[in-house]
């Protein structure tokens, strides 16, 4: 690999000799995340991702009463709208029947 990184075997043999190195596979500054449910977890996860200089959106029950890290807010019913939008997705909702 031409970025200095290790290959994926490089990764396993660390992974094996209890070993860390940073490990990048690709940049994600720039890149879309979406956050699943912005309560207290979500919205830790929202704040780190802006922190990287991702751009946050999120999907909340009620999107009104948000205020926070995402750029953007989704309700539920729109859940399929913003995840077209999104590079990758954290699920932060509790396990429930309404979240599952």
């Amino acid at each position: 690999m031409g970025s200095g990184q290790p290959s994926g075997g490089a990764a396993m043999r660390d992974a094996a000799d209890r070993r860390w190195r940073p490990h990048m596979n690709h940049e994600i500054t720039g890149t879309t995340l979406l956050v699943l449910g912005l309560g207290a977890i979500g919205e830790e996860v929202a704040r780190r991702g802006a922190a990287w200089g991702m751009n946050v959106i999120g999907v909340k029950r009620d999107p009104s009463r948000y205020s926070g890290a995402a750029s953007e807010v989704y309700p539920a019913d729109r859940l399929l709208e913003a995840a077209t939008r999104a590079d990758s997705a954290s699920p932060t909702t509790p396990p429930m029947p309404s979240t599952s």
